[in-house]
């Protein structure tokens, strides 16, 4: 007997094919919940979309967040030169 999928992928793939079986031959499947399957797969579809959104704005933010960071840094090393400059006469 094959081993039930691992992969988030072939999990999918696997219920779609057992969906796709079960219709085709009712009568061999007489206990299949077709509409109990159909409408997991469809609540892990919606997941899988708000996952993918998420996962985008994520990498949004953190692009934002990354060149906020830099544009401070940029002022910070710019701000230490100038105070180099402002204390040469007294360095201490």
């Amino acid at each position: 007997m094959p081993t039930f999928p691992k992969r988030e992928a072939d999990a999918v793939a696997l219920a779609n094919a057992m969906i796709a079986g079960f219709q085709q031959n009712p009568t061999v499947f007489p206990h299949a919940d077709v509409p109990g399957m159909q409408a997991l797969r469809t609540a892990y579809d919606t997941k899988k979309s708000e996952q993918l959104d998420a996962e985008a704005k994520a990498q949004l933010i953190t692009e934002a967040k990354d060149q906020a960071l830099a544009a401070l840094e940029d002022l910070m090393k710019n701000q230490l030169r100038q105070s180099e400059v402002d204390t040469s006469d007294d360095p201490v």
